[in-house]
């Protein structure tokens, strides 16, 4: 095949898969706060007939391909192909949502819910949403969403889930990704397919407007989005580096913690970890006064995605969050096709106090909303 697919999950074969799917994908969910009240109803009693699907929010919309393959869209010279981070997931209405309950741990639910999913018509996706709660969105297509809505309520009475209407099948956005690959200019490639957008991610290295520009005909016809590196995500090609600006690299393994980051403050938690993720390297001893540890799992990929480094960390108001990259894609456009498993990886690394955000605050890895960790105690 000419695209690529890079995973952050699984189906059978693992346990609490950010996606479950034909086809999973590497994303930058775009949070965004709603306020949503409830009426104290199901979903399934307040509605009579099939709502339509929620459309996406963000600065960017969905190109006007994302109708449905069977009723293709006009060219569209004259626009910017639009960015793929900001695309919002496809939901639910509103008033299917309540304010609880607020999940944190829900990987064996999901999973759950994943395989009794695929049971039922147009069943393409599971996965979850930060800004409502971490629900869990089951995706279906050319099917009747407000009966898919009721078999999830009779199979799962009072849990936090919702039937969601999405634009295209996996099936569907990789066959326009083959037809789309023969046009593209060069230097470009088909990089990912995404049913929660509905969209096939092109990757142009870094993104400027004359790339933007140069899809803006192709984004008129297809359902496409501009990958590529933006901003402080674009670095330099090279080795790991062993610091940075407030952090000290330790380890790295392709065992996993768990996915949900460790956030360590002693020397004997820290040896435990050692002895946990079997690393041969004597235990480092970091200076607890003014540095704690901090332990990331992130999720590699098969075939050519199979890479990454790490870069840094993003340390805000409420936020810790790990800088990953893939060295490769620093070199050039994507080669060959990413294998769609989840191969547990992580990255074990100090931070210093000083950067550490006011409590509380969450500590986030990549592209991974259902497996943050929550501090409470101030660590600075």
């Amino acid at each position: 095949m000419v695209h690529q697919w890079i995973a952050v999950g699984w189906l059978g074969n693992g346990i609490g898969s950010e996606v479950v799917s034909t086809v999973v994908v590497r994303d930058f969910a775009l949070i965004i706060v709603l306020v949503v009240v409830w009426t104290g109803c199901s979903p399934s009693e307040q509605l009579t007939e099939v709502p339509t699907t929620a459309p996406a929010q963000g600065s960017q919309t969905i190109p006007p391909g994302a109708t449905r393959p069977t009723d293709p869209p006009t060219s569209n010279a004259s626009v910017l192909a639009p960015i793929c981070d900001p695309l919002v997931w496809r939901e639910a209405p509103d008033d299917w949502y309540r304010d609880e309950p607020v999940y944190r741990d829900l990987q064996y639910l999901k999973l759950e819910v994943g395989v009794y999913a695929a049971t039922l018509e147009g069943f393409e996706a599971v996965w979850t949403n930060r800004a409502r709660h971490n629900w869990i969105h089951v995706g279906f297509v050319d099917t009747n969403i407000l009966e898919r809505q009721r078999d999830l309520e009779v199979a799962f009475p009072g849990e936090g889930i919702v039937a969601v209407e999405l634009d295209y099948s996996a099936a569907e956005l990789n066959a326009l990704a083959v037809e789309v690959a023969d046009r593209l200019p060069e230097g470009m490639a088909t990089y990912q397919t995404d049913e929660r957008t509905g969209t096939i991610s092109i990757w142009v290295g870094k993104v400027t407007d004359e790339n933007r520009t140069a899809l803006g005909p192709l984004s008129g016809e297809y359902p496409l989005c501009v990958a590529g590196l933006i901003g402080d995500q674009i670095g330099e090609a090279g080795p790991q580096q062993l610091t940075g600006d407030g952090w000290r690299y330790l380890a790295e393994t392709g065992q996993s913690i768990g996915h949900t980051p460790r956030i360590i403050t002693n020397s004997d938690t820290l040896q435990d970890l050692w002895t946990e993720l079997r690393l041969e390297t004597p235990v480092p001893e970091p200076d607890w006064e003014t540095e704690i540890v901090v332990a990331f799992e992130i999720g590699l990929g098969g075939g050519s995605c199979d890479e990454s480094r790490f870069d840094g960390i993003v340390a805000e108001e409420g936020l810790l969050q790990a800088v990953v990259v893939d060295p490769k894609l620093l070199e050039g456009p994507p080669q060959g096709v990413c294998l769609t498993v989840y191969r547990p990886y992580v990255y074990v690394v100090t931070v210093e106090r000083g950067l550490l955000p006011a409590p509380p605050f969450t500590v986030k890895s990549v592209h991974n909303d259902t497996w943050d960790a929550i501090v409470e105690e101030d660590l600075r």
